[in-house]
């Protein structure tokens, strides 16, 4: 694993034979962006959360590791649901004020308490998220992991059942960029 620090995302590292490296990600730090080259997903995920690549690789880790993506996911969704609701409250697409309850709850809650679905008018409840603003959850919540249905429509998902597919969520809500090698065919 290489990172580098640096404001110029284009810096990306290379391994010390000039190689690249499997993976790059670049994700913003208080010192400007970081970007980390590995060829490791476990690598990637220890540059975002702190302890993660001390994590024992066996079956007891597995399930630690697992813990500790679902805990980070837990804290990202949260943080991207509060950007996407302050975006659409500064563009005037989202009024909590005019909002239901069922809407304010699913918004508003912290994001491991799973969403349960919306009341409609006639008293039924719908776990398909038509808003304005996208609702953002985590996929463990819900099958195939659980026996509560997957919401649909706006929704984000972020993916911690395995890292890569954590790492690529996490680059589908614009938390970090996510760049894989071109394989040769």
């Amino acid at each position: 694993m290489h990172t580098v620090h640096t404001t110029d995302p284009a810096e990306a590292p290379v391994k010390d034979d000039g190689s690249s490296y499997e993976y790059v990600v670049i994700h913003g730090s208080d010192q400007g962006n970081v970007v980390v080259g590995s060829d490791s997903a476990t690598d990637l995920l220890g540059s975002l959360i702190a302890g993660y690549n001390k994590i024992p690789q066996d079956e007891p880790g597995d399930d630690r590791a697992l813990v500790a993506r679902y805990d980070h996911a837990v804290v990202v969704a949260g943080i991207v649901q509060g950007a996407l609701m302050a975006e659409a409250t500064n563009e005037d697409r989202f009024d909590p004020s005019t909002s239901s309850e069922d809407v304010l709850t699913a918004l508003f809650n912290e994001r491991e308490i799973p969403f349960e679905g919306v009341t409609g008018p006639d008293g039924s409840v719908s776990v398909n998220w038509e808003h304005e603003v996208p609702l953002v959850l985590i996929d463990t919540d819900y099958a195939p992991f659980t026996e509560r249905p997957t919401p649909t429509g706006s929704v984000v998902l972020l993916r911690p059942s395995s890292e890569l597919e954590y790492l690529r969520s996490l680059s589908d809500a614009g938390m970090i960029q996510l760049f894989q090698a071109a394989r040769p065919s």
